[in-house]
């Protein structure tokens, strides 16, 4: 597959270093506004690859396949429609759009084209989210009611972020929305979200937010989080509690589970309770973080399947993002309803 490269910041280079051992990926261009930036990257990654700074010049002139993006959002629609056009199919950064409305053209048009659309949700690939999935489907502690994330990370990013609004539900709450769609296997009916810049920041807007969302089931999925919150970090796929109609489940880290179930005995007004333990994760399915999702969506144009990040079910993740964005501002209670696309 030709594929071009779109975007030579920051995270493209853990994307270069995910895909690199991909032989069906034949890196063709990088393109970059950066034009130095952009040679800088081809050196790394594949000295001598076309470097451009004009996207369409770069699908002209390599006879491009797929298109490997990561562009800031404000540039994201426009880039992925044009691909499409000429009969790319795209692998994209998230967020999947900068509002519903734009993501939901986007799903459209991939869908009328016929083109294959995916999103690095990365953080769903991850050995852990997948050994906590796991778990939940071996129904050890019973059917999920509750689950609970804290994410509380001091991250000094400078660039589009530092301006954007809402940035900590926009462009990091995304990835534990989608782990929560993981884990519930299911997309919440509503939300309600308070969105607020601590005093301390040293974002625009939005650098800390708590939200709840109510799911169809009568679950409950709650976020807390800050991006400029320094000490005492949380993992970036955050810290974890689930809990059952039978015990909860503990996850702060890959490698680090607690799970306990209730037994029928009573200590007192309490139930004795019983460490279960949490299996390892032995499968190389739905693993490798990012190379996941590139492999994932190798294996879909090359065998007819379909991503699981692929954007018309990312749509899903997004319009929680946007649901809560709405609730911050209205300072209400918000249906999460994408609406049909």
């Amino acid at each position: 597959m030709k594929v071009v490269h779109v975007g030579c910041g920051a995270i493209s280079h853990s994307w270069a270093e995910a895909y690199r051992d991909i032989d069906a990926f034949e890196i063709v261009g990088y393109v970059d506004l950066d034009e130095e930036r952009a040679q800088a990257f081809a050196e790394k990654y594949k000295p001598g690859t076309p470097v451009f700074t004009d996207f369409r010049t770069a699908m002209a002139e390599t006879g491009a396949e797929v298109v490997v993006e990561a562009v800031v959002p404000a540039a994201r629609k426009a880039l992925v429609l044009a691909a499409f056009e000429q009969g790319c199919d795209v692998i994209s950064a998230k967020p999947l759009a900068q509002d519903l409305a734009e993501a939901a053209e986007v799903v459209r048009e991939a869908r009328r084209l016929g083109r294959l659309h995916a999103v690095v949700q990365n953080l769903r690939y991850s050995t852990g989210a997948r050994r906590m999935e796991q778990f939940l489907r071996s129904g050890a502690i019973g059917e999920v009611v509750e689950a609970h994330c804290d994410f509380f990370i001091g991250a000094h990013f400078d660039g589009f972020r530092a301006e954007m609004q809402h940035v900590l539900l926009h462009d990091m709450a995304v990835h534990n929305f989608d782990l929560a769609r993981l884990f519930a296997r299911e997309n919440p009916a509503f939300v309600y979200c308070r969105s607020r810049n601590p005093p301390n920041s040293w974002f625009k807007d939005g650098a800390a937010a708590a939200a709840i969302f109510e799911m169809p089931s009568g679950g409950v999925f709650s976020f807390r989080g800050s991006w400029c919150a320094e000490g005492l970090r949380t993992p970036w796929t955050g810290s974890w509690r689930l809990v059952g109609t039978k015990g909860s489940v503990i996850w702060e880290d890959d490698d680090r589970f607690r799970a306990q179930v209730a037994t029928t005995e009573m200590e007192g007004i309490l139930a004795k309770l019983l460490d279960v333990d949490v299996p390892e994760y032995t499968k190389a399915q739905g693993t490798g973080g990012a190379g996941g999702v590139f492999r994932d969506f190798v294996a879909a144009k090359l065998n007819g399947t379909v991503p699981e990040t692929v954007a018309s079910d990312n749509f899903h993740t997004f319009a929680m993002v946007t649901a809560a964005i709405e609730s911050a501002q209205t300072g209400t209670r918000v249906p999460v309803d994408p609406g049909v696309v």
